[in-house]
């Protein structure tokens, strides 16, 4: 079966490449598809420097698929302890249609990931991490700090977030000027 199944990778390689060299949108997305798959196949075990040469292709097709195979993906990452740390970052930095699930659920984002995206992208993506199970205090921390009160709320509203004493006793203060905390 080995054979067979180096035979079939080999299929399925020549097949990428004569997607990758059609400038088709609906090949564009089936290449994105294909190159996603190969990321969730069990029975392949990538190389650091193969799985690093398929996230930059994804990067790069990203802005040219369309975003009902991005949103796809990125539910099925979500729920994935062990899915690819790169693949999903990339994920959640995309529109927040397609980010929402991994920002909610993915065990893959590190509390680095998080902080950068708090800082970096749209409320609503802030809010998506405000409302994430099990925060940490270091998250908890750069969404007080950027000083939404929507996003506050949200946070504060989230029972299994973990907030810092310090961060809770800033915004106790805070409360006397908004009522919403």
């Amino acid at each position: 079966t080995g054979a067979i199944e180096s035979t079939n990778i080999r299929q399925e390689v020549i097949e990428l490449a004569g997607l990758a060299q059609k400038r088709d949108p609906e090949c564009r997305g089936e290449l994105y598809q294909s190159i996603s798959n190969l990321f969730l196949r069990d029975e392949i075990s990538l190389s650091d420097t193969e799985k690093e040469m398929m996230c930059d292709i994804l990067q790069r097709l990203t802005e040219t698929v369309d975003t009902t195979i991005r949103k796809r993906l990125a539910e099925q990452l979500a729920s994935l302890p062990d899915a690819p740390h790169d693949l999903v970052l990339l994920l959640a930095n995309d529109q927040i249609e397609i980010a929402h699930p991994i920002l909610q659920e993915s065990a893959a984002l590190l509390d680095e990931d998080l902080i950068k995206i708090v800082y970096h992208k749209t409320r609503q993506h802030q809010m998506s991490i405000a409302t994430r199970k099990m925060l940490s205090e270091s998250v908890s921390s750069a969404l007080v700090d950027i000083g939404n009160e929507s996003i506050i709320v949200a946070l504060l509203n989230n029972t299994t977030a973990r907030i810092a004493k310090g961060d809770l006793e800033g915004l106790a203060l805070r409360s006397r000027e908004h009522e919403c905390f």
